[in-house]
């Protein structure tokens, strides 16, 4: 590996360190408040990618409504007027990196990387919480031999068979991990969102 494949790498683990402190709750800006008891429905507007990928963005919102229905606090509403408040999350980064490479400095794996603002307001626009730079980052494998099927979190997400791999050639199995990274960092983020909303810290 060249000199400039290890600084790139170098900084990649900066940025992996940053985005994890801020997904465990050290580095996040913002402010949270004790949301009042009769905020019941919320209406989940759709999320702000910038220029980057709508369908992302729609999944995002997508989990959100699941989340806020599968716990109970809060009811998801179809419409801002049936709303006791809005929750409003803007994509402020969506990045891929390479981060392993073989002899030749073909890239092995790749990490995938979110970080979102979000905010919660009453239907007079007054914030009732909101929070900054929830980061989240995800592994995946850019060729079959790099995905560790024995391991427990392939055994429990995936629906994908081990066997099936052969099958794949190296763009398949670049672009299976790929989909397969961003799905759960997407139901990752509407989690983290929740989480932070809820537990207000």
């Amino acid at each position: 590996m060249n000199a400039l494949s290890q600084r790139y790498q170098a900084s990649l683990v900066c940025a992996a360190a940053a985005l994890t402190a801020a997904s465990c709750g050290y580095s996040l800006v913002g402010h949270g408040s004790n949301i009042p008891s009769h905020v019941r429905t919320v209406y989940v507007e759709r999320v702000d990618v910038g220029d980057g990928d709508i369908r992302t963005g729609d999944d995002v919102a997508r989990n959100l409504r699941e989340e806020l229905r599968r716990n109970g606090r809060f009811r998801p509403v179809k419409s801002r007027a049936g709303a006791d408040a809005v929750l409003s999350v803007t994509l402020v980064q969506d990045r891929v990196t390479s981060t392993g490479f073989d002899e030749f400095d073909e890239a092995l794996s790749y990490d995938t990387f979110f970080i979102a603002n979000a905010r919660l307001e009453d239907a007079d626009g007054h914030t009732l919480w909101s929070r900054e730079k929830i980061g989240l980052m995800r592994n995946h494998a850019a060729v079959a031999e790099t995905v560790v099927t024995s391991s427990s979190s392939f055994q429990a997400n995936e629906r994908l068979d081990p066997s099936d791999l052969a099958e794949f050639d190296g763009v398949q199995v670049g672009e299976n991990r790929r989909a397969v990274a961003r799905t759960r960092l997407t139901q990752g983020l509407a989690r983290e969102i929740y989480v932070s909303m809820t537990e207000d810290f």
